[in-house]
C-alpha cells in the first residue's frame, strides 16, 4: 500500500499491505492524517502524505528550461519532495541506500536467506534496477519502520509518493512467521513505486529504463478502468458501489484489514509477486505461500 504516513499497500496493504482513503484522480488527491500511535511516523509539519492505498497526493514536477542549470531527470520528479533528512525524521528511521535494503530488513537467519536469494531473482533485478539506472539516480528512498502504524492498524509496508518513499516494517508479526511475506511486501511496495515513478516520467517526458513488471499489471491509483472518477481501498466508501464487483474480481480483500479494505495492487501484479515468491519457497526450504496467493484461488 501506499501510511504514518500514508498507508500501507494494505500491505496497509499500507499492504492494504493499504489503507483506505479515497483515491482519487492521477494528477493527485487530497488526504489527510489522523493523529498519531506509537510506532506511527508522523509526517512533517505542513505536509500530508499518504501511501497509495489510502488516497494520496503527488507533486507535478516539471522541467526548469535554462540549460546548464537543468537537474538531472531524477531530481525532477523529486522536485516539490522534502529532502531525505525531512524523510528521515519523519518516519523516524535512516533512510537506506538502495543497495542495502535488502540486508537491513533481513533480522532472522530465514529472512536473510529468503531476502538474498530475492536479491538473486532475475523478475526483482529487473524490478530493482528500474530504479537504480533511473537516468540521474533512483528517484525513491528506502527505510525500515518496525511498527508502521497507518489509522491505527499496524502495518506490513507503504510506499508514500508524496515523499517517493518506500518504507517496510519487518517487524510484523506476519513477517517474522514467515519469511516469504517480508519478499512479498518489498515487492508489492516496489511496484507501487515504479507505477508511480513512470506516470510522473511519462508527464516530464523522461526515458525510462526497461518496464519491469508484465503486460496488465496495475494499481488502484493507475488503473485506467477508473477514468477520473474517485477510487478507494475502502469497502464502505460510497464511490466505489458500482466498482464493488470489479474489485472483488479483480484485487481482492487487503492483508492488513481484509474484512474492510481491498488490496491496492490488481491480479497481474499479484501474480508476478506469486510466481516470485513460489520459486523463493521452493530455492530456500524457508516460509509458506503468502496471503497474496488467497486473492488468486
Amino acid at each position: 500500500m501506499s501510511g504514518p504516513v500514508s498507508g500501507a499497500g494494505n500491505r496497509t496493504n499500507v499492504s492494504q499491505r493499504t489503507t483506505g482513503a479515497p483515491v482519487q484522480n492521477h494528477q493527485g488527491h487530497a488526504h489527510s492524517h489522523g493523529g498519531g500511535t506509537p510506532g506511527t511516523a508522523q509526517p512533517a509539519p505542513g505536509q500530508r502524505q499518504q501511501p497509495f492505498g489510502d488516497g494520496y497526493e503527488r507533486p507535478r514536477p516539471t522541467f526548469l528550461t535554462t540549460g546548464a542549470s537543468r537537474p538531472p531527470p531524477a531530481a525532477n520528479l523529486r522536485k516539490g519532495m522534502p529532502d531525505d533528512a525531512t524523510i528521515a525524521q519523519t518516519f523516524g528511521q535512516p533512510l537506506i541506500p538502495s543497495h542495502k535494503f535488502l540486508t537491513e530488513l533481513g533480522a532472522t537467519p530465514a529472512q536473510r536467506e529468503v531476502l538474498s536469494t530475492l536479491a538473486k531473482d532475475p523478475r526483482y533485478q529487473a524490478l530493482s534496477s528500474y530504479f537504480d539506472k533511473f537516468p540521474g539516480g533512483n528517484p525513491i528512498r528506502y527505510s525500515s519502520v518496525p511498527g508502521l502504524q497507518i489509522r491505527g492498524v499496524e502495518r506490513f509496508g507503504g510506499y508514500f509518493p508524496g515523499m517517493g518513499t518506500l518504507a517496510i516494517n519487518p517487524a510484523k508479526a506476519e513477517h517474522v512467521q514467515n519469511p516469504q511475506e517480508l519478499a512479498d511486501t518489498i515487492i508489492h511496495e516496489m511496484a507501487h513505486a515504479a507505477f508511480d515513478v513512470r506516470k510522473r516520467a511519462e508527464a516530464n517526458g523522461i526515458k525510462t529504463p526497461p518496464w519491469p513488471l508484465p503486460e496488465g499489471a496495475t494499481d488502484l491509483p493507475h488503473d485506467d478502468h477508473f477514468g477520473n472518477e474517485a477510487r478507494s481501498t475502502r469497502m464502505d466508501n460510497p464511490a466505489m458501489a458500482p466498482h464493488r464487483d470489479y474489485m472483488d474480481r479483480h484485487y481482492g480483500p487487503g492483508a492488513s484489514n481484509p474484512k474492510e479494505e481491498w488490496i491496492d495492487i490488481n491480479h497481474g501484479t499479484q501474480q508476478f509477486i506469486v510466481n516470485i515468491i513460489k520459486d523463493n519457497i521452493r530455492q530456500t526450504g524457508h516460509g509458506a505461500p503468502t496471503i497474496t496467493f488467497d486473492n488468486l484461488q
